[in-house]
């Protein structure tokens, strides 16, 4: 039996669907407490211009970044906001989900998450090479991983 990404901390980003216009991936993110899924509408540029940001973070203690897919309240998205906490490199993400559901003929849903995930540079570091891969992968290949801090 499987383990479902989110019922660990962290941020795992795969490839589910993709046409000549569309990239659509599955982020399923959790800290332990608090979780969310959705499938985002993005580009594989938008997912480079995220390995590009998030690279080297932090490169000092007053760095910060933010990144997010949004693009009008009827689409699911999510976005990053990464900032030091400490004058050692010490690093937050605040994560959000936005699982956004529309139908013609009934009610839509919004389901929305937003904390704090503690994260090691190190695992950034990680995250990025893999968001690189991503960027290039086909469906099904290995997901882009944000390891929380242990």
């Amino acid at each position: 039996m499987s383990v479902d990404p989110i019922d660990r901390p962290g941020v795992y980003l795969s490839l589910v669907w993709e046409d000549d216009d569309l990239f659509e991936v599955e982020i399923c993110a959790s800290n332990g407490r608090f979780a969310g899924r959705a499938r985002c509408y993005t580009t594989r540029e938008q997912i480079t211009e995220l390995a590009r940001g998030v690279n080297g973070f932090p490169k000092s203690t007053s760095d910060a970044f933010h990144f997010t897919t949004h693009s009008g309240d009827n689409f699911s998205y999510f976005g990053f906001n990464l900032r030091c906490v400490d004058g050692r490199g010490g690093v937050v993400v605040r994560v959000k989900v936005a699982d956004i559901v529309r139908f013609s003929n009934s009610p839509g849903t919004d389901d929305i998450v937003e904390f704090d995930l503690g994260v090691e540079p190190a695992s950034i570091d990680n995250f990025a090479n893999e968001l690189v891969a991503l960027a290039k992968a086909t469906i099904g290949e290995k997901p882009a991983i944000l390891h929380a801090k242990t």
